[in-house]
């Protein structure tokens, strides 16, 4: 707390819970004085602040505001960004390894093994990375707490893993990568994948979905009112389905390398068996995440202001370039894995080169590090961005001697005014003429003279800025043949327009980025149930390892 000199005067102490605080000020003296306040929010980890600004015997020129969070930090958005990375590699692995892998027409066993038994250990060191992003943004998580001085570190780390939403949140999501990573694990191993059954697919899955809607539930959509429920759903769904496209994309690269047992001819193979369900499977992914990407743009960003005039926006259009530079680079590496399929063309050797699905992977990281840098920024929602409230007009008439005087003022709420005031006399001829109008308003020790401009016989216009809302004491000062004529009243003023002005449009995003999301769900739903339809499992890429090539056969 400072006083208006910028001055420390003390620390405030709070006490109480949930949403409301108690503060004990320390002896104070006459003054103004203004709360600097930071708190981490319990929903998604969030840093936010704000100034409270009050006076002790006199009256503040304003009350403070809360501000749009913390500075961008730079360590969130990092290890945002791991958490996206690592969730999505690890999503795209199973979809290679359960998908992609077991519709692979025409592979040999022995190449579904080895590409399998590698998306899969790339799972599992995925998901055991995931729990050291966890732990590491926890740990950062406590330094935030250890900065705002809540207690000691120990208590400070109970009370946020055991008393808060999001250290909830953040055990479940633990709990179910460390499931995920122990499965894997164990599957990974000859022995252990003799016992197993089906069973770990179904667990394995169910951990994953467990991780995405835990980090959903921590992001901005479980902010949102009304159909926060919804918002969270279409946040999990496009964390899973990117990771399904991105991390697929990866896993596949990871699959088709060149190296140990699996030359280049091998890799060409197993590229021309994986094109079909792979183009099949990132179709699905991608119309799944532009879906529920445009629903949550309509949620997350409030009009056509918010999206072009402030850094989310600008972040989120950058995403959305990328997305549909990756889109490209999807469709072009589609093209050529269809060439390398003919055997024939100048391009077959480029087709059957893994580093050509690393642009896409690489896309996918820009991709990731926009949504890091989104989750980590204050939405571009709220009342400031909804259109600005009609001007409201107040008139009143009064009268002094034979004066009449219609007063009206512009748009009567806190901030800039514009006052206009009519004078006519009820004689004829009038007495004098009207030399000057002045408007003198003061409440709460805050005020000042508006002195107004004659713009044509009869009218005066004039403005002034009135910081508060209320009712405003207003004396009309009318000087004729060098005498002044006073008349006073009151003038009420509403609460100040929360919108910004208004730059490009106030138009809401939402309508017609709801429809358009539902028109590219319903596609990617029949497209996909046309696509997958009928398509028979060919072979199981996991079980016991058949011979290898060159060894009891000839391998093909």
């Amino acid at each position: 707390m400072l006083d208006r000199n910028g001055e420390s005067v003390g620390r405030v102490a709070l006490s109480g819970s949930g949403s409301l605080v108690v503060a004990r000020l320390p002896e104070l003296g006459k003054g103004i004085y203004n709360v600097y306040w930071r708190v981490l929010s319990e929903d998604d980890g969030h840093a936010t602040g704000g100034s409270l600004v009050y006076g002790v015997g006199e009256a503040p020129l304003g009350a403070g505001a809360a501000d749009d969070g913390a500075a961008l930090s730079w360590a969130e958005v990092v290890l945002r960004w791991l958490d996206f990375a690592l969730l999505a590699a690890l999503v795209g692995s199973l979809v290679m390894a359960w998908v992609v892998l077991p519709h692979a027409a025409g592979a040999r066993a022995d190449l579904l093994h080895v590409a399998g038994d590698r998306v899969l250990r790339l799972g599992a060191l995925c998901a055991l990375l995931a729990v050291a992003s966890g732990i590491f943004r926890l740990g950062y998580q406590l330094l935030l707490l250890a900065e705002q001085g809540s207690g000691s570190r120990l208590d400070a780390g109970l009370d946020l893993l055991f008393a808060t939403r999001w250290g909830g949140l953040w055990l479940v999501r633990e709990t179910a990568l460390v499931v995920a990573a122990v499965l894997l694990s164990r599957r990974a191993r000859p022995a252990a994948a003799r016992r197993m059954g089906r069973w770990w697919q179904v667990a394995t899955s169910s951990a994953v979905v467990v991780a995405g809607a835990a980090h959903a539930l921590t992001s901005h959509a479980s902010a949102l009112e009304p159909s926060s429920a919804l918002a969270v759903i279409a946040d999990a769904l496009h964390v899973l389905s990117a990771g399904a496209w991105l991390g697929g994309v990866a896993a596949l690269a990871v699959a088709v390398w060149p190296a140990g047992s699996l030359d280049r001819e091998d890799s060409r193979a197993l590229g021309r068996a994986c094109r079909t369900p792979f183009a099949e499977c990132m179709a699905i992914s991608v119309g799944m995440v532009v879906a529920t990407g445009l629903y949550s743009a309509g949620r997350q960003v409030a009009s056509v202001d918010g999206l072009l005039t402030t850094s989310y926006g600008h972040v989120l259009l950058v995403k959305i370039g990328i997305v549909l530079a990756a889109g490209m680079l999807g469709a072009a590496n589609f093209v050529l894995l269809r060439t390398l399929a003919r055997g024939t063309g100048r391009f077959a050797r480029l087709a059957a080169s893994p580093p050509v699905l690393l642009a896409e992977v690489l896309a996918g990281v820009g991709i990731f590090l926009a949504a890091a840098v989104l989750a980590s920024s204050v939405p571009a929602r709220g009342a400031q961005f909804a259109a600005p409230l009609p001007a409201r007009v107040v008139t009143k008439s009064v009268h002094s001697a034979d004066l009449v005087f219609s007063i009206s003022s512009t748009p009567t709420r806190a901030g800039a005014n514009t006052f206009t005031v009519v004078a006519a006399s009820s004689r004829r001829p009038p007495p004098a003429p009207i030399e000057s109008i002045t408007l003198e308003l003061q409440r709460q020790r805050i005020g000042g003279s508006i002195p107004l401009t004659q713009i044509e016989p009869g009218r005066y216009l004039g403005s002034a800025i009135l910081p508060k809302a209320g009712a405003w004491s207003v004396v009309l000062v009318a000087r004729r043949g060098g005498q002044p004529l006073t008349v006073p009243l009151v003038w009420p003023l509403g609460a100040p327009d929360p919108a910004r002005p208004v730059r490009y449009s106030a138009r809401a995003l939402a309508p017609p980025l709801d429809a358009l999301a539902l028109l590219v769900f319903s596609l990617t739903l029949f497209g996909g149930a046309w696509m997958l339809a009928g398509r028979p499992r060919l072979r199981v890429a996991h079980g016991p390892r058949p011979a290898a090539k060159g060894i009891g056969g000839d391998g093909r």
